[in-house]
């Protein structure tokens, strides 16, 4: 009836060189939309709050459209990357958005956050 989406992620992330299974990285950011990030976490963790805020704006009932958090969401995604130190940019910022739909299945790749840093 409402379509279905699912996302899989690993859960490492690296602390001070050392390689830790703790993390989750896929939450959900709106009615039937759910993020995933990879990267710095520092920079993922801003990301799934900036989508967040985006993707819940609306109430109950009703959700967002995918296809409009994905076309609106790379200009915020630009801003909250730039505010974050050259050191962490450096580790880049990596998103996906999975959706359910009640008429198809929508997996939406906003690509990379990173801007160019040369």
């Amino acid at each position: 009836m409402f379509g279905y989406a699912f996302g899989i992620s690993d859960v490492r992330v690296t602390l001070g060189g050392t390689e830790i299974d703790c993390l989750q990285k896929i939450y959900p950011v709106g009615r039937w939309v759910a993020a995933a990030f990879a990267g710095s976490v520092k920079i993922g963790f801003a990301m799934i709050d900036m989508l967040s805020k985006i993707g819940n704006a609306i109430e109950e009932p009703y959700a967002i459209v995918p296809g409009v958090l994905a076309r609106e969401a790379p200009a915020y995604a630009r801003k909250v990357f730039e505010r974050f130190p050259e050191s962490e940019r450096q580790l880049a910022s990596h998103l996906m958005l999975i959706s359910s739909d009640p008429q198809k299945i929508t997996a939406i790749r906003l690509g990379h956050a990173a801007m160019s840093t040369s």
